[in-house]
């Protein structure tokens, strides 16, 4: 029933209930009136019945009583999952345990841009016991649950008020006016198009270790421009007195035209060979820059499995892999990120359980 109401849903949600009632081999059923509720969830008729799908504001909201299932929803909660209530007319049904899969590379990512002195705050519409199982995991401070699309834009505007310099990581349509309001949008390009038309920044390979990576290259950026006015200005400074005759009196100093156009074309290539060093920007884990990599593989049992691995990491651009067997462990020099070395890995039957 849930599925057949989620069918009619853009939520990402959604896609992982339609995906298990796909795995389950389950019919759908016609949904008539559906109508989705911003924050909460969604609602339709299968046959007499109205059927709810969603968090617990929709349940509350439709004065529908969910103590028989409040202790498995806090069970789920706990361990970082989203609980989706079902209930038919005003009857619980039961409960949907949805699990973020937080990606290798994420931690690494949020670690590297505390690292950098940036505070990270989880800003999501799950509710707050499942949105701090989940940050404690991935190493986030503050978070700010509960939050319903219009005040995460609401959120954001209150910390620029406060005088902060905010950048907003997003990729659904919840997230869009949020990255408005923030002073840098950055969104996911695997994430919707509204989300992607809202953002100043698109991170092309979906990975959270390019937002380390733009805000270290805008870093770059910033010192070249800086450089790069000072000795414009330095030039100016002193040139344009001389090329006046403004010595000339006290020191008999003047500049020919010839000398002040070359000194002027030298300073135009010395401004553009400075912004071309920007060029050699290669951050840890951007494609140029080989990491030694150790990872943990479960699954492994014997020659075949640990050869099998083997190949399939070896098989991936400018990567040097070898298993040793019995530790279950692959040690790998690679350009590639932890989420292309973890999908090879699980392509070939087998799952990274740590990589470092």
């Amino acid at each position: 029933m849930a599925a057949s109401l989620e069918k009619m849903s853009e939520h990402p949600l959604a896609d992982a209930i339609l995906t298990k009632n796909k795995e389950l081999g389950l019919s759908l059923e016609e949904v008539k009136d559906f109508q989705p509720l911003q924050g909460e969830g969604v609602l339709g008729s299968i046959g007499p019945n109205v059927y709810k799908v969603g968090n617990r504001r929709l349940m509350e909201n439709s004065s529908i009583n969910v103590q028989s299932v409040s202790e498995i929803y806090n069970e789920y909660a706990d361990k970082g999952y989203t609980p989706v209530y079902i209930a038919r007319n005003d009857e619980i049904m039961g409960i949907i345990a949805i699990a973020d899969i937080l990606k290798p590379e994420s931690i690494k990512a949020i670690k590297a841009i505390k690292k950098l002195g940036i505070n990270v705050i989880m800003l999501t519409g799950d509710n707050e016991r499942s949105a701090r199982a989940m940050a404690d995991i991935a190493g986030v401070d503050d978070v700010i649950a509960g939050v319903l699309p219009v005040q995460k834009e609401q959120k954001v505007s209150a910390l620029r008020e406060k005088g902060k310099i905010v950048a907003m990581v997003g990729d659904g349509i919840n997230d869009a006016p949020a990255l408005i309001a923030s002073d840098v949008g950055i969104a996911i390009g695997a994430g919707t198009d509204i989300a992607i038309e809202s953002a100043d920044v698109i991170l092309m390979k979906s990975s959270l270790m390019d937002v380390v990576t733009s805000i270290k290259l805008s870093k770059k950026v910033f010192t070249n421009i800086k450089q790069n006015l000072f000795w414009a200005f330095l030039y100016n400074t002193i040139s344009i007195p001389i090329a006046a005759g403004v010595f000339y009196n006290v020191f008999g100093w003047t500049l020919s035209p010839m000398i002040a156009a070359a000194a002027m074309s030298m300073s135009s290539i010395s401004v553009v060979a400075n912004a071309l060093r920007l060029k050699r920007f290669k951050p840890n884990n951007e494609k140029g820059a080989k990491m030694k990599k150790e990872i943990t593989i479960e699954g492994m049992s014997c020659s075949h499995c640990s050869k099998r691995v083997e190949d399939a990491l070896n098989r991936l651009e400018n990567t040097h892999a070898k298993i040793d067997l019995k530790k279950k462990t692959a040690f790998v020099e690679t350009e590639q990120s932890d989420e292309a070395i973890t999908k090879a890995v699980k392509e070939a039957g087998y799952l990274v359980k740590k990589i470092k």
